[in-house]
C-alpha cells in the first residue's frame, strides 16, 4: 500500500478484527509499540463482535482473571477472546432446549427435537453477552458490532490502541403479540466522531478521479481539470458546446461554435471556409 501511494488522505481504510487491533503494530515479543508504523494506519476504521458485557461479563472476568493461564489458556488477565462469551451463551441455550426435550416421556433427543424445544421453551436468560431473548424466529439482538477507529488522538494521551467510536446494531422487530417479524432494524450508533488520516473529523472527499485535458471553446485554449470531475465535458453537436474532450482538436471539424478548435491548426478550416464560403 505503501509502495502504490494509498497510505494518504485521500484513502480510508477499513478492515474487519483480524487488522483492526493493535497486534499488527506491537511486537509480540517485547509488546513495545512500533510509532512509525502504528501512524502509517493513522484513520482506519475497524469492525469487531462486540465482547460480553452486562454484570455477569464483569463477574465472569474476576473470575477468569484469578485462574491459571497454565491450567486454562488465556486465564490470569482481565479479558477473553471475542468469541468466548458467545460461546458460552450457546451453550447455555442449548442447554436449556436439551432439558426442554428430555422432559417428554420417551422422546427421542434428535437436531429436530432441539430445534423444536427451542420454540416451545421461548428462552431468554442473562448471558455474558447480555440479555439473550429467543423465540421461534431466532435471537432479537442479532448482530452487535463494535466500530473502531486507530486515531492520532486515541482519547487518551496513553492510550495507543483502536478506539471504540460506536457500534452496529441488528435488532429483530417485536410486533407486540408474542412473536418477531422477519423485519430487521439495522443502524449506526456513534459516541465520538471517527478521526481520518488528516487528523480532522471531517469526511473525506473519496471520490477521487484522474486529471484530464479539453479544449475550451469559449477561452479558445486547452485546459486541464486536475480534480477530475469539475468541468462536463459537453459533446460537440451543434448545441453551442463550450468544453469539449481535447481530441476534437484539430481533427478537421469545426466542433466549437467560434471555431476556435481549428484555429492555428496544420489545416486551418476557418480560413478555408472564408475564402472558399
Amino acid at each position: 500500500a505503501e509502495r502504490l501511494d494509498m497510505l494518504t488522505d485521500k484513502y480510508v481504510w477499513l478492515c474487519s478484527d483480524a487488522c483492526a487491533n493493535s497486534q499488527i503494530f506491537t511486537d509480540p515479543e517485547t509488546g513495545k509499540v512500533d510509532e512509525k508504523l502504528r501512524n502509517k494506519f493513522a484513520g482506519m476504521i475497524g469492525v469487531k463482535y462486540q465482547t460480553g458485557q452486562g454484570q455477569m461479563y464483569e463477574d465472569f472476568l474476576d473470575e477468569w482473571e484469578k485462574e491459571d493461564p497454565f491450567q486454562y489458556v488465556g486465564a490470569g488477565k482481565r479479558e477473553t477472546s471475542h468469541y468466548a462469551p458467545y460461546a458460552q451463551d450457546a451453550l447455555h441455550i442449548y442447554l436449556k432446549a436439551l432439558f426442554q426435550a428430555s422432559i417428554i416421556p420417551g422422546a427421542t433427543i434428535t437436531s429436530d427435537a432441539l430445534v423444536e424445544a427451542h420454540k416451545v421453551a421461548n428462552v431468554s436468560l442473562m448471558g455474558l453477552t447480555g440479555f439473550v431473548k429467543m423465540d421461534d424466529t431466532g435471537r432479537e439482538r442479532i448482530r452487535v458490532f463494535d466500530i473502531v477507529n486507530l486515531r492520532y488522538d486515541s482519547l487518551r494521551a496513553d492510550f495507543t490502541d483502536f478506539v471504540i467510536v460506536g457500534k452496529w446494531n441488528e435488532t429483530a422487530r417485536y410486533n407486540g403479540e408474542g412473536r418477531y417479524r422477519d423485519e430487521i432494524d439495522r443502524r449506526f450508533e456513534f459516541d465520538y466522531k471517527l478521526q481520518f488520516r488528516d487528523g480532522t473529523y471531517d469526511f473525506p472527499d473519496l471520490d477521487v478521479r484522474n486529471s484530464f485535458k479539453y479544449w475550451s471553446c469559449n477561452d479558445g485554449e486547452e485546459k486541464t481539470d486536475e480534480t477530475g470531475k469539475s468541468v462536463r465535458l459537453e459533446k460537440p453537436d451543434g448545441q453551442g458546446a463550450n468544453n469539449i474532450d481535447k481530441d476534437y482538436r484539430c481533427d478537421e471539424f469545426i466542433d466549437c461554435y467560434n471555431m476556435s478548435d481549428e484555429w492555428g491548426c496544420p489545416v486551418s478550416f476557418p480560413v478555408l471556409f472564408i475564402v472558399y464560403g
